[in-house]
Protein backbone atom coordinates (compact mmCIF):
# COMPACT_ATOMS: atom_id res chain seq x y z
CA UNK A 1 0.00 0.00 0.00
CA UNK A 2 2.76 2.43 0.90
CA UNK A 3 4.44 1.73 -2.44
CA UNK A 4 1.27 2.70 -4.32
CA UNK A 5 0.78 5.79 -2.21
CA UNK A 6 4.40 6.91 -2.45
CA UNK A 7 5.17 6.22 -6.09
CA UNK A 8 3.45 8.10 -8.87
CA UNK A 9 4.78 5.57 -11.40
CA UNK A 10 3.05 2.74 -9.53
CA UNK A 11 -0.17 4.75 -9.20
CA UNK A 12 -0.10 5.54 -12.91
CA UNK A 13 0.41 1.86 -13.73
CA UNK A 14 -2.46 0.89 -11.43
CA UNK A 15 -4.65 3.54 -13.05
CA UNK A 16 -3.93 2.11 -16.51
CA UNK A 17 -4.49 -1.48 -15.43
CA UNK A 18 -7.65 -0.86 -13.43
CA UNK A 19 -9.25 1.90 -15.48
CA UNK A 20 -9.71 3.87 -12.24
CA UNK A 21 -8.21 7.26 -11.43
CA UNK A 22 -5.74 6.64 -8.61
CA UNK A 23 -3.38 9.48 -9.39
CA UNK A 24 -3.78 11.23 -6.05
CA UNK A 25 -1.52 10.48 -3.10
CA UNK A 26 -4.45 11.16 -0.75
CA UNK A 27 -6.52 8.17 -1.81
CA UNK A 28 -8.11 6.00 0.83
CA UNK A 29 -6.90 2.49 1.40
CA UNK A 30 -10.22 1.13 0.16
CA UNK A 31 -9.93 3.06 -3.12
CA UNK A 32 -6.44 1.66 -3.71
CA UNK A 33 -7.61 -1.86 -2.85
CA UNK A 34 -10.59 -1.49 -5.15
CA UNK A 35 -8.36 -0.38 -8.03
CA UNK A 36 -5.97 -3.25 -7.30
CA UNK A 37 -8.85 -5.73 -7.34
CA UNK A 38 -10.10 -4.35 -10.66
CA UNK A 39 -6.60 -4.60 -12.14
CA UNK A 40 -6.32 -8.19 -10.95
CA UNK A 41 -9.71 -9.12 -12.37
CA UNK A 42 -8.78 -7.51 -15.69
CA UNK A 43 -5.53 -9.50 -15.76
CA UNK A 44 -7.40 -12.75 -15.02
CA UNK A 45 -9.98 -12.01 -17.73
CA UNK A 46 -7.26 -11.20 -20.24
CA UNK A 47 -5.36 -14.40 -19.48
CA UNK A 48 -8.54 -16.46 -19.78
CA UNK A 49 -9.25 -14.87 -23.16
CA UNK A 50 -5.70 -15.53 -24.36
CA UNK A 51 -5.98 -19.18 -23.35
CA UNK A 52 -9.38 -19.44 -25.04
CA UNK A 53 -8.06 -17.92 -28.26
CA UNK A 54 -5.05 -20.24 -28.18
CA UNK A 55 -7.36 -23.24 -27.78
CA UNK A 56 -9.51 -22.06 -30.71
CA UNK A 57 -6.43 -21.52 -32.85
CA UNK A 58 -5.12 -24.99 -32.05
CA UNK A 59 -8.51 -26.50 -32.86
CA UNK A 60 -8.71 -24.63 -36.14
CA UNK A 61 -5.16 -25.66 -37.07
CA UNK A 62 -6.07 -29.27 -36.33
CA UNK A 63 -9.18 -29.06 -38.54
CA UNK A 64 -7.16 -27.45 -41.33
CA UNK A 65 -4.54 -30.19 -41.12
CA UNK A 66 -7.25 -32.88 -41.27
CA UNK A 67 -8.91 -31.26 -44.32
CA UNK A 68 -5.58 -31.06 -46.13
CA UNK A 69 -4.82 -34.71 -45.39
CA UNK A 70 -8.25 -35.74 -46.70
CA UNK A 71 -7.79 -33.61 -49.82
CA UNK A 72 -4.43 -35.26 -50.54
CA UNK A 73 -6.02 -38.70 -50.41
CA UNK A 74 -8.79 -37.80 -52.90
CA UNK A 75 -7.97 -38.34 -56.55
CA UNK A 76 -7.97 -35.14 -58.61
CA UNK A 77 -11.19 -34.29 -60.46
CA UNK A 78 -9.52 -34.60 -63.89
CA UNK A 79 -8.57 -38.28 -63.41
CA UNK A 80 -11.79 -39.58 -65.05
CA UNK A 81 -11.66 -37.21 -68.06
CA UNK A 82 -9.47 -39.43 -70.23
Amino acid sequence: MSLLRGSSAHRDALSRLSGEDVGSEQLSESAILHATLLAGLAAVRELAQEEGYAALAAEQADETRQRREEARRRPPSWVDEA
